[in-house]
């Protein structure tokens, strides 16, 4: 009687930690990988394993050029800032 009960609680905890209880399919990211293998140029190029659907990225430029803008702003309106960011920029 022990060992049935063992058994199902061996087969409970593996259920428990099974990825497919949740919904979860594991696929095999080698043979994704080896299908997307190219040989170009002398040398072999492979796709990145991107997450499927991946969401679509939203465009971000205005905000990013409005933050450039009012950092430019903030070091004009600073010299000895703006002379500290000057020294730090590798050429």
């Amino acid at each position: 009687m022990l060992t049935a009960l063992h058994i199902g609680l061996e087969e409970q905890l593996k259920q428990f930690w099974d990825l497919e209880a949740i919904g979860v399919k594991q696929t095999s990211i080698y043979d994704e990988l080896i299908q997307t293998i190219n040989f170009k140029d002398e040398r072999y190029e492979v796709k990145l394993p991107w997450k499927k659907p991946h969401p679509t990225l939203t465009a971000n430029y205005q905000m990013c050029f409005r933050r450039l803008k009012s950092c430019f702003q903030r070091l004009k309106s600073d010299p000895p800032l703006l002379k500290e960011y000057e020294s730090s920029k590798i050429n």
